[in-house]
């Protein structure tokens, strides 16, 4: 039975380990029946440039099962790019990512950026024309680098066309639900929020409460 929804995922190096493993642990609880675990309504592929584990900025590091290269692209709705720690650093990225991202573009799959994974995106030449949802610690640094893409304040993520942003955190858990629902439905978009202990899912222009309040601004 072909899934509902099928993403590429990316990990770029020093990705954020929250994002990442909220997005995924989102899919499998929708992916299938009960807490299988199965690939059944979605689908999803760890992939890299090559096959050598990713390291994350917490020092976790990822196994990746496949060259992202070598994939046809036609295969999949999304490809989904978890930014690295240093924002310029993910940025300095575009000569190795270029061609992968345009071709994937090219074939209609929809490019989504998580966290810093916009610097990558933006220098690639691949948000421009669009909106762009940037973590609220990297904006001005990102309206510094590209001061021709539009920044949107107070936002979760931002869905347009085939470019998709998202600050990252745990609004990756709200954009996996997004994008769930559009594939498969509410329920089942929803489906293990309990099991993850969230209450309920955010808008995507929810203002953070802790940023109002200057509550735990430490340095990531």
């Amino acid at each position: 039975m072909p899934s509902d929804i099928r993403l590429l995922i990316l990990p770029l190096p020093a990705f954020a380990l929250l994002p990442f493993g909220a997005f995924l642990d989102k899919l499998r609880f929708s992916a299938d029946d009960e807490d299988y675990s199965q690939q059944r309504y979605c689908s999803w592929t760890l992939a890299g440039l090559t096959l050598d584990p990713v390291p994350a900025s917490s020092g976790a590091v990822v196994q990746v099962e496949a060259i992202a290269e070598q994939l046809d692209m036609a295969q999949y709705d999304y490809l989904v790019l978890f930014g690295g720690r240093n924002a310029m650093a993910t940025a300095e990225l575009a000569p190795r990512y270029k061609a992968l991202l345009k071709r994937a573009a090219k074939a209609g799959v929809k490019l989504v950026a998580v966290d810093n994974a916009a610097f990558l995106l933006a220098a690639c030449g691949l948000l421009d024309g669009h909106d762009v949802v940037v973590h609220w610690r990297h904006e001005a640094e990102f309206r510094a680098t590209f001061p021709h893409l539009k920044v949107l304040r107070d936002q979760l993520y931002h869905i347009q066309g085939g470019r998709i942003t998202c600050a990252g955190g745990t609004a990756a858990i709200d954009l996996a639900v997004e994008l769930l629902s559009r594939a498969c439905g509410r329920a089942r978009a929803l489906k293990g929020l309990a099991d993850m202990l969230v209450d309920e899912t955010r808008d995507s222009r929810h203002a953070l409460r802790s940023l109002e309040s200057g509550v735990g601004h430490g340095r990531a």
